[in-house]
């Protein structure tokens, strides 16, 4: 008695592999735009949760590389644009947030703090870390040196506000840390090799649907 089997490849092979390598491709930049973004909102969530604006939080953001299509190497970049420029060069202030650092003013300058009476400037929101003297007409405020000799305030000289303090102005700031970039990261990178594996075998059924391939 003698017996054999037969094997045979049945549907489209050669596009169902072509649908799998796309599927890869859509299924990585899925995850890496999922990530970015999820990294670029915790960021946001933080920089609201400190205190400092709206504004300052929209400063983060988010890209996906290749910008279009799909791609098995795709990359995500999240930045910040928060650049503040000063005499040794340009300054994160999102990185200075992450970090306990002292910012000094340049010579012959002080750093302005708003206080509450500072209020709104011409077309500037009410938000502390857009408010500054120049936003205010010249020869609103009066120069009071305090007696310490190493702060001053800035007080209104006329109107409603009248001897009301608008500003501080002082030397250097100590800033303590406000955010933590290191833990958001790695938060986003958590099991993000299984989340492409999960994603790649989704747009794989459904690969399997469109083109069968049977033994």
């Amino acid at each position: 008695m003698t017996w054999q089997v037969s094997l045979a490849l049945r549907g489209d092979l050669q596009a169902f592999l072509d649908a799998e390598v796309k599927g890869g491709k859509a299924a990585v930049t899925t995850i890496i735009k999922r990530r970015a973004t999820n990294l670029k909102n915790n960021l946001r969530r933080q920089v609201l949760r400190a205190g400092l604006g709206v504004r300052l939080g929209k400063t983060i953001q988010s890209n996906v590389y290749p910008k279009r299509g799909t791609s098995l190497n795709a990359a995500g970049l999240v930045r910040s644009k928060a650049l503040y420029k000063r005499p040794g060069g340009l300054v994160d202030l999102i990185t200075v947030l992450d970090e306990a650092t002292t910012v000094r003013a340049g010579v012959g300058k002080a750093l302005a703090i708003p206080l509450p009476a500072a209020g709104r400037g011409r077309g500037v929101k009410n938000d502390p870390v857009s408010r500054k003297p120049s936003d205010w007409p010249a020869g609103t405020f009066a120069f009071i040196p305090n007696k310490d000799g190493k702060t001053a305030l800035l007080i209104f000289k006329s109107g409603p506000r009248k001897g009301q303090a608008a500003f501080i102005l002082v030397k250097h700031v100590r800033f303590k840390k406000r955010i933590n970039i290191d833990k958001a990261y790695a938060k986003a990178i958590r099991n993000i090799d299984d989340a492409v594996v999960a994603q790649w075998e989704r747009n794989s059924t459904k690969a399997e649907q469109r083109f069968g391939v049977d033994i």
